[in-house]
């Protein structure tokens, strides 16, 4: 995977998010269930969500708790923020 952002906090957090979004498809698919599609009008209203300008850019609230969570899981290695 691979992916871009106007910020290293953008592209980080993007990331995530696709790595969650693979991980939940895994988990409907090895469920062996017809899997249901959204309709059109919820893909649209979500994709406009998701343009530049209708929302916060991503990564700007995120990092600073990422960086918090992997401070707090990794406390002999020296911190990340400092």
């Amino acid at each position: 995977m691979l992916t871009c952002g106007a910020t290293i906090q953008q592209a980080f957090n993007t990331m995530y998010q696709l790595e969650l979004s693979c991980r939940a498809q895994v988990d409907a698919l090895s469920a062996g269930e017809d899997l249901l599609i959204p309709s059109k009008e919820v893909l649209e209203k979500t994709a406009h969500l998701y343009q530049p300008g209708t929302r916060r850019p991503y990564g700007v609230l995120e990092w600073p708790a990422m960086l918090r969570l992997l401070n707090a899981e990794n406390s002999n290695y020296p911190r990340f923020d400092s």
